[in-house]
């Protein structure tokens, strides 16, 4: 990328800790500069992240820039990296908005604003030119056993409300769910990540609802793909 270009890297040795953290380095054009990465981030790199950091196989590649998710950082591995003088951005991805503000943070933590900048504001106007579709309820189901849907508040909550959809469930995350309330929510479409594997035959019993299989790799993570998700889902369903 041009912008990042003219603003330069220098010396800069970047981890990672998650897929969709690594893909906001790569479109901010810093993806050369990444030493290690989170295990389940595809880039041929040496996994250092789990659910947690993996401190010392982190410290071993030598990195400047350590980014990780709110969820991997615990207090000794903080402690020795203000003792090393290693930069440390932490990071929340909750509802639509963090995606942007997000790549807005990397971008300024990696000395990249005006590459960050481009990023955010395109991925903001693709979120604003999603169409609207007919109006539906719509179960986002993450996973059969034990059974957990999207949130209201949660990223894909938010994301199905700007397509016109609604989900019946509250909350801003991915709260465990019964059949006996999917029943009687009587959702008309319920979708389901590639990756959780086929629906359970009650489900397909019940009969009650349109089932839609969608790219997990798209729905389960709050990216700066998301919007991509949220257009596929679009035109399968205005066909």
């Amino acid at each position: 990328m041009l912008l990042a270009a003219s603003e330069g890297f220098g010396g800069v040795r970047i981890v990672s800790g998650a897929p969709n953290i690594t893909e906001i380095v790569g479109e901010l054009g810093a993806g050369g500069q990444l030493v290690g990465v989170g295990d389940f981030c595809p880039e041929p790199l040496p996994k250092v992240a789990g659910v947690r950091m993996r401190w010392e196989e982190m410290l071993r590649l030598r990195p400047t820039r350590l980014l990780l998710m709110d969820s991997q950082t615990e207090d000794s591995g903080l402690t020795l990296c203000r003792a090393l003088h290693l930069p440390v951005l932490i990071l929340s991805f909750r509802s639509l908005s963090d995606i942007p503000a997000n790549t807005r943070s990397i971008a300024n933590f990696l000395d990249l604003r005006l590459t960050g900048e481009a990023v955010a504001s395109a991925f903001e106007r693709r979120l604003g030119a999603l169409p609207r579709v007919t109006p539906a309820r719509v179960l986002y189901v993450l996973w059969w056993n034990p059974l957990r849907a999207a949130g209201r508040g949660s990223f894909i909550g938010e994301g199905l409300a700007r397509l016109g959809l609604r989900t019946p469930v509250e909350g801003d995350g991915f709260p465990q769910i019964s059949i006996e309330q999917v029943a009687a929510w009587e959702p008309d479409i319920l979708l389901y990540p590639d990756d959780a594997g086929p629906p359970p035959k009650i489900f397909i019993a019940m009969g009650r609802w349109r089932l839609f299989s969608v790219p997990g790799d798209l729905w389960n993570r709050p990216s700066l793909a998301f919007p991509r998700a949220l257009e596929g889902l679009a035109h399968e369903l205005e066909k």
